[in-house]
């Protein structure tokens, strides 16, 4: 306990020391988590939108939209996105979606969208080989896809 008090002592007064003799230089205000705006994460970082209200037909469900960090933490809405299902995804039979729908869905190359946060997800019940193996013909035929409409421009 000494030792603490002994230490707090000597810091206290440096800094006193250093202040009058004009060492102490002014510091650099750094901007707050609070300074940008509350939906930057949302829109920013997960490609989302933020929505005022619950509504169940917003999309996917990423999150809340907030700002600042525990205690100081501001929400200020709902975080959506909401993926295109796209030609190419749903002839493979895939559904585009940020996270995964659910047991068995797995994840192709294929993104639906151009911020490459909208997966194409794939259904497979069968055991790992088999899934691994539907998975890889899957993405081969992505790829063909893909080859093709980049030829159609």
């Amino acid at each position: 306990m000494m030792r603490v008090v002994a230490l707090l002592f000597v810091v206290v007064g440096s800094l006193l020391v250093e202040e009058g003799q004009g060492q102490l230089k002014e510091k650099i205000p750094i901007p707050s988590e609070l300074d940008v705006p509350c939906n930057y994460d949302c829109e920013t970082k997960k490609g989302g939108q933020c929505v005022d209200k619950w509504s169940s037909t917003a999309g996917e469900f990423l999150g809340y939209c907030q700002k600042g960090s525990w205690p100081k933490l501001c929400y200020c809405g709902y975080c959506f996105k909401r993926c295109r299902q796209d030609f190419i995804c749903q002839a493979v039979g895939g559904k585009c979606q940020v996270r995964s729908p659910g047991r068995g869905w797995f994840a192709t190359i294929h993104r639906c969208d151009k911020q490459r946060q909208c997966k194409c997800w794939i259904k497979c019940n069968g055991d790992g080989k088999f899934c691994q193996s539907f998975v890889a013909n899957a993405e081969a035929q992505i790829l063909a896809l893909e080859a093709e409409a980049a030829k159609k421009g």
